[in-house]
Formats: structure tokens, C-alpha cells, sequence
């Protein structure tokens, strides 16, 4: 058992039990991109020193350990997903979320719409509603259409002497994808699939910062609502077992209000494009930088979903969740006060040791790697992770025989820009002829 630690300010303090003190040697900020390059050797550290540590710059209390990170996901009596909602919808237009009676009724109504951040019994009522959408039944159609929709976007790729293997088709993917669920026509794809990227980066990377208008940000919002909206104002879809009919069925029933409607449909751009993508792209950059696994999996389609599922673990793509302190509450061993922010780093409870064994660093295909964290745990598992475990099975499956075939160039130093999203931003996939011309 480990030794009862205590973290203060930016430095975490081990008391050894011999009179001895250890500290962190860096600060904790996954907004320092020399930070979130290659974040997991600082984890361990802090893993191992203590097991909460207070980020003072941002005030936020982060748990970085398996257990206890778990405890605080599953824990909706002394921790609230509030945060979750208001990092979204701070940065959005119109907003200032310093002066809370600065927050107009709109944003309220937008935030109740956003089935991440709310709690019981609003959470219960919202996810209820929404639940058959992502039933069984309609993921197995769903997963047709993707197949379908990949195939098609492969067979265009080809033809092409290089393109980038994020850009291109991880991101193409989940957007056709999310497209085809919400009825939203597919020439919109190319749209959709850039403002997706403007807006990450302005909730959670370099653009955060700056001016909505410059930054592209504002354009960005506007344009995906307005598509978004537009699909839900035809009142109906013409095929009965998309996820906008369910969503429809249920505005219509009077158990979502049109604001709820339209943050539900939001969040499977905001929220689910952008981890697929991710997804995607750490499988793709694993494989090349890996040939003999490669070729393992080629070998064998049955080890295509363990090679999902271990990434989700081993290099997650949604790195944090949120959670706002109910009541005073022990974590730890410390206590941290009502009110307080927390930030659950999955990207670190995913590698820990002490549930996942020694090895816990290493990439292992057949690890029994289901229950990492990446898709949350108790009452807010995410909704769409049999969706995106489908998806991604499909998308690698068909793109395996071209990394075989192609030559890569890309950097693998260069992280999506988001501090929340761990990906790749471009790889790019050349013919051995481009190559030899060059």
C-alpha cells in the first residue's frame, strides 16, 4: 500500500515516514506543449509521488491514479460534470463566464442540452431519451453505412499519389459518419470537417487564447449550429433509423426541449469527431512506427479491435474529464473542498501500474484493455463508444493493405493542437513511386 502523500501549491511532497521530502521537478500544465509532446514520463511522477496534485495556475486539483480517478468518475453524489459543460460553452460567442450574471439564458439552456455535463436527475431524463438512438440495433446499421462510407473514401484515396492520413481520412471518417446520423448531406463534409478542427483548437489549443472573430472561432460555431440546425428544421428524417429521427421522436414526445435537441446533436461533432479522429490516427502512427505489428494485423482482422482497444488505453485520445467538488470530499487521502475543480487524467489512470500491472507502459495487443477510462465509467460511459470502437475497427481494417503498400512521411512529434485531445496532425502516405521521384 502506498505510503499517504500530500500535494501542495505546484509541488507535490512525499513524506517518506523517515523525515525525507520528494518534489515534483516540473509544474503540471497540459497547455505547455513542451508538456502534452510526451506527457506519460511526467505522469508516472506524479503517479508515484502523490496521488492529488494542485495545479495552482488554473486552481484545479488533478487525480492521476487508476483507483482513485475511477472512484471520482463513478462518485456523482460528491462530484458534478458541470465543468465538463462550461469548459465547452466558455469559449463560445457571446459568452463571459467570469461574471456568471454575464451568462445569458440561451448558454443555460445550451449547457442543459449537453447530456456530458449535466447531473441527476436532469442527467437521468436527458440520457433516457436519447439511449435508443445508440441501441444495438441501430449501431449494427450504423455500422454498415460506415462501411459503406469508408470504402468509398479508400477507393478515392488511392487514386491519389500521397495524402495525409489524418486529414484526409481520419477526420473524413467520424464527419461522413456523424453526417449520415444527423441526416446532414454529405457535400457538407469538407465544412464540417474544418470547423471541427477550429473549434477544438480554440476550446483546447494554440487559438484558445485569441480573439473569436480572428481566430476563426466564432465562423466555426456558427457555421456547424447552422448546418446542425437546419437538418433538425426539416422536421424529420428520411431515414427512420438515424440517430436524428430518434432525437426527433423524442422532441416531438415533449422529453427534449429543441435546445436540448440541438446540444445533443452538437456534441457528436464537438465531442465525438475529434476523438475518432485521434483514435484513428494513433493506430495508423503506432502501426508505422511498429512494421512487425503491422504486419501482424494484417495477418489477422480479429487482432484489428484489440489494436483499438489498446490504444484507447495506451495513448488515449481524450486525456482529462472534469468534475466540480459537491461537498468536501477525501481523495486520497486528501481533502479536497466544495467547489473545487478536478481534472481526472485519463491519459495517466490508463497507464497506471498498480491496476494494470507492470507492463502498464508498454503497448500489448490481447491486453484485456476494456476497462481504461477513455469512455468514462458509471453514469456517464459514453453513450457512442460502441459507435466509435465500430468506426475505428472499420476505418483501420480498410486502410491496413495501404500502409503496407505506401511510404509514410510525417512527424511524430507533432500533437493534434489540443491539450484535451492527445492525436497526430498530419501523416502523410506517398506512393514508392511519388517517393523516388522526389
Amino acid at each position: 500500500r502506498r505510503q499517504r502523500q500530500m500535494c501542495i501549491r505546484d509541488r507535490s511532497i512525499h513524506h517518506s515516514g523517515n523525515g525525507t521530502m520528494q518534489m515534483l521537478d516540473f509544474e503540471f500544465d497540459p497547455y505547455d506543449p513542451a508538456f502534452f509532446r510526451d506527457p506519460y514520463p511526467k505522469y508516472a511522477k506524479m503517479r508515484a509521488d502523490c496521488a492529488v496534485h494542485h495545479w495552482t495556475k488554473a486552481d484545479v486539483w488533478t487525480v492521476c491514479r487508476y483507483s482513485e480517478a475511477s472512484d471520482v468518475l463513478r462518485d456523482h453524489r460528491n462530484f458534478s460534470s458541470r465543468p465538463a459543460g462550461e469548459a465547452f460553452l466558455k469559449k463560445l460567442p457571446g459568452n463571459r463566464w467570469d461574471d456568471p450574471a454575464e451568462v445569458n439564458p440561451a448558454t443555460r439552456d445550451q449547457l442543459r442540452g449537453l447530456l456530458v455535463a449535466a447531473d441527476p436527475p436532469v442527467h437521468r431524463d436527458l440520457r433516457k431519451s436519447v439511449a435508443r438512438a445508440f441501441a444495438p440495433r441501430i449501431i449494427e446499421i450504423l455500422r454498415d453505412d460506415t462501411q459503406i462510407l469508408v470504402d468509398g473514401i479508400i477507393a478515392e484515396l488511392v487514386q491519389r499519389p500521397s495524402f495525409d492520413a489524418v486529414e484526409d481520412f481520419a477526420t473524413v471518417v467520424p464527419v461522413s459518419v456523424a453526417c449520415k446520423m444527423l441526416a446532414i448531406d454529405q457535400s457538407q463534409v469538407p465544412n464540417l470537417c474544418g470547423w471541427s478542427s477550429v473549434i477544438s483548437r480554440g476550446l483546447t489549443g494554440s487559438i484558445r487564447e485569441s480573439d473569436h472573430r480572428e481566430s476563426g472561432l466564432f465562423d466555426a460555431h456558427l457555421g456547424i449550429q447552422r448546418v446542425i440546425r437546419g437538418s433538425i428544421a426539416q422536421g424529420k428524417s428520411s431515414d427512420p433509423n438515424s440517430v436524428l429521427a430518434h432525437l426527433l421522436t423524442a422532441f416531438y414526445a415533449g422529453e427534449l426541449s429543441r435546445r436540448e435537441t440541438i446540444g445533443f446533436a452538437s456534441l457528436i461533432f464537438f465531442a465525438g469527431v475529434e476523438a475518432t479522429r485521434a483514435l484513428i490516427g494513433n493506430c495508423i502512427m503506432h502501426l508505422l512506427e511498429n512494421p512487425d505489428l503491422l504486419e501482424q494485423v494484417c495477418q489477422d482482422a480479429e487482432a484489428v479491435p484489440l489494436l483499438v482497444e489498446e490504444i484507447l488505453r495506451w495513448n488515449s485520445p481524450s486525456q482529462f474529464a472534469f468534475r466540480r467538488a459537491i461537498n468536501d470530499t477525501e481523495i486520497g487521502g486528501i481533502t479536497i473542498p466544495r467547489g473545487a475543480d478536478i481534472c481526472v487524467v485519463l491519459g495517466s489512470a490508463n497507464r497506471d501500474p498498480d491496476y494494470w500491472g507492470v507492463d502498464a507502459e508498454n503497448f500489448k495487443l490481447g491486453r484485456n484493455a476494456r476497462p481504461h477510462l477513455d469512455f468514462g465509467v458509471g453514469i456517464h460511459t459514453c453513450l457512442g463508444a460502441s459507435l466509435v470502437r465500430t468506426e475505428a475497427t472499420i476505418a483501420m481494417t480498410a486502410i491496413l493493405p495501404v500502409l503496407r503498400e505506401r511510404v509514410a512521411k510525417y512527424q511524430s512529434d507533432v500533437t493534434f493542437d489540443s491539450a484535451h485531445i492527445r492525436g497526430y496532425q498530419h501523416i502523410w502516405l506517398n506512393t514508392r513511386e511519388t517517393v523516388s521521384a522526389q
